[in-house]
């Protein structure tokens, strides 16, 4: 759920690029109004997506603009090019708040590119488009105690922030909540298609498996309970659920999940090689 949040003082955000992730991103931060349009500008070199920015009132740009300097960039291109567009901007960053949502580039590479930085390597998630991402934050060693409370206002306003102090456990953000809507969402489609399987009109089958997981998290979240405890009890002795659970743990489903975020994870590793 989407909640207001104060306008953040500053004169200019910089985000380069915007993809799905910073797309996402970025319209959170325009809905709960944590930031105006007339405070971003988009470094976009697609023309298709820069002219549909341009009908939210953000300015736009194909390429890194030379000249004033941001109060903050955030960068949410490639893996493969975050290096060299901070390098193109080390000079304007000085001093500023620069932010990285590459998956696998660590704060050693980031900060070689643009040394005077002060960097914060962050992974959030898709969810950020409703307000209800998970996002890890790892402070570079420039980072300053205001620069620490621009990076939390920008993300808690997505949804919540958690600052990782050991930066290899970022790999396991990764893996976890930066890939996890993909492995949620797997799940859903699972249990829809096994909803239609039974008999259930497959739109039916869609709402009752979005909402029980919706409602799930709500109550793990909300109660404070375990995973392991809303299983217990949901499960009676002889029952329909402690049959499916037989059933899911026979095909699996635990290690298949566990094994994903695994995957995930170490790919995260690869790339900060």
């Amino acid at each position: 759920m989407l909640k207001m949040n104060a306008r953040l003082d500053i004169e200019r955000l910089l985000l380069i690029g915007c993809g799905k992730m910073g797309r996402a991103m970025l319209d959170g931060w325009l809905a709960t109004g944590v930031l105006d349009p007339a405070q971003v500008t988009v470094v976009e070199p697609s023309s298709t997506i820069r002219n549909t920015l341009a009908d939210i009132g953000v300015r736009t740009d194909a390429e890194l603009p030379r000249g004033t300097a941001p109060d903050i960039a955030v960068f949410a291109v490639k893996p493969n090019l975050v290096v060299d567009q901070a390098q193109l901007l080390s000079e304007a960053l000085s001093g500023r708040l620069a932010i990285s949502i590459a998956a696998g580039i660590g704060l050693e590479h980031l900060e070689t590119a643009a040394p005077d930085a002060q960097w914060v390597r962050a992974m959030p998630n898709q969810p950020a488009v409703v307000g209800e991402a998970a996002t890890g934050l790892c402070a570079g060693k420039n980072l300053s105690s205001d620069g620490r409370a621009l990076a939390s206002a920008l993300f808690d306003a997505l949804g919540i922030a958690v600052w990782i102090e050991d930066e290899p456990l970022m790999h396991a953000v990764t893996g976890l909540s930066g890939s996890g809507p993909a492995f949620v969402a797997l799940v859903a489609e699972a249990m829809e298609d096994a909803g239609v399987r039974c008999g259930l009109p497959r739109s039916t089958a869609r709402q009752l498996a979005l909402q029980t997981l919706r409602g799930s998290a709500s109550q793990m979240q909300q109660s404070g309970d375990t995973p392991a405890a809303l299983k217990d009890a949901v499960t009676s002795p002889g029952g329909t659920t402690i049959a499916g659970i037989e059933a899911a743990e026979s095909a699996g489903l635990r290690a298949a999940l566990m094994q994903a975020i695994q995957a995930a994870t170490h790919r995260s590793r690869e790339l900060d090689q």
